[in-house]
């Protein structure tokens, strides 16, 4: 019976610490903020109007032609233009520790 329960607790810390190590975690939560935007012509103005600041190198905007326009990250009241290439521009969220990507805001040009 002792046996039996040293071998289970073993497994067990075993499957833990492996599970630590190789990063098996919950996924990192994507901010909660907002941005605005706004055309004029051949421009797009993006303006991050709520939410807390988004540190540097996190942020990518596809469908522009400069993705890393907000590559020194972004606060309320951050706000830029950015020439759109494609029918969609998306602001995405790259986790700096797991690595996983969320759309924070879409629009459609």
């Amino acid at each position: 019976m002792g046996v039996v329960l040293l071998v289970a607790i073993t497994v067990t810390l075993a499957g833990v610490a492996g599970a630590m190590l190789l990063g098996f975690g919950p996924p990192e939560p994507a901010p909660t903020v907002s941005y605005s935007f706004s055309s004029s012509g051949d421009e797009l103005t993006v303006t991050h109007t709520h939410g807390g600041a988004i540190e540097a190198g996190t942020l990518t905007v596809h469908g522009v032609a400069d993705a890393d326009a907000l590559a020194d990250g972004s606060r309320v009241g951050t706000s830029l233009m950015v020439e759109p290439t494609d029918e969609t521009v998306r602001i995405v969220w790259t986790g700096s520790e797991s690595g996983t990507s969320h759309v924070l805001a879409e629009y459609e040009v």
